[in-house]
């Protein structure tokens, strides 16, 4: 008779379980993900959007591979690969639905409600618009240019503070 004491115990430990397992996958948790994901997607459309710096030096070998192409069919195929790439990025396994996902697991539905509000808060909005326009992408890629050339010099400082051979 003592084992019937452990059955609310039991009983409990099972609802917990079953309860956090529902938590996890709840719809409206599921929603506010979505949600989530799609604020980050927005960046994107900029981004991969014809004309945008990003686009261009995605596209500048194909043009010079295909000179007699027209810019109008050149922002078709910009069209076109934008949209691709946005939803390789986005679609289940993509970089951005993985990354996500990832980020958010460990967060709360009040939590994962919030960040949405915040992401989708108009400052914030106008302050991705920003991050995500064409001058700003051009500055951005020229400063990661020279951080790239900064790279080298900057490891082998470290290298030969260190005593070991230069590699860069």
């Amino acid at each position: 008779m003592k084992w019937l004491a452990l059955v609310p115990i039991v009983l409990w430990s099972c609802v917990s379980l079953f309860a956090t397992d529902a938590f996890a996958r709840s719809p409206s948790r599921d929603a506010v993900i979505g949600n989530i994901e799609l604020a980050f997607a927005r960046t994107m459309e900029t981004a991969y959007s014809p004309g945008s710096p990003l686009m261009k030096q995605w596209l500048a070998p194909a043009m010079r591979a295909n000179p007699r192409v027209s810019s109008t069919v050149w922002i078709e195929i910009s069209k076109e690969v934008g949209s691709a790439l946005s939803k390789s990025m986005t679609e289940k396994g993509g970089m951005l639905y993985v990354v996500v996902r990832a980020s958010v697991h460990p967060m709360s539905t009040a939590e994962l409600k919030r960040l949405a509000a915040i992401l989708n808060d108009p400052v914030y909005v106008k302050f991705e618009a920003g991050m995500s326009a064409p001058s700003t992408q051009r500055q951005m890629m020229q400063a990661a240019m020279v951080n790239a050339m900064r790279a080298g010099p900057i490891i082998n400082r470290i290298l030969v503070h260190h005593g070991l051979n230069e590699v860069h």
